[in-house]
């Protein structure tokens, strides 16, 4: 169209989106598994399942808040590739389950 202005996502916008999205994995990642700490520290496979939990649960959470911060801009399209990265993590959290425990190898890198 002739007379469409020519719209963009503002940086400003995406690092909004972005920190919104961040602080629910900051939620799911950090501060539960800070508060279940000394369950997921153990070799248990429920340990393992928890953590591992927890973190696909985060990923996919900022997946799919960054998915509805960028569909709420009428002018984009195909914001729901987003969304693809949550069937990844699914496969990703299934092929840990076998054990790569996330919370020890995490814990293990910060301290």
């Amino acid at each position: 169209n002739v007379h469409a202005a020519d719209q963009q996502v503002e940086w400003q916008y995406a690092f909004d989106v972005h920190c919104n999205s961040f602080f629910a994995f900051f939620v799911f990642a950090y501060v539960l598994q800070f508060l279940f700490l000394p369950l997921l520290m153990k070799t248990s496979w429920i340990s393992l399942f928890l953590g591992n939990s927890l973190f696909v649960l985060a990923a996919s959470a900022y997946a799919y808040i960054t998915y509805l911060g960028f569909h709420a801009m009428p002018f984009l399209q195909h914001q729901e590739i987003f969304l693809y990265t949550i069937p990844m993590a699914a496969v990703a959290y299934l092929i840990s389950l076998f054990g790569f425990n996330v919370s020890h190898h995490l814990i293990d890198y910060y301290f």
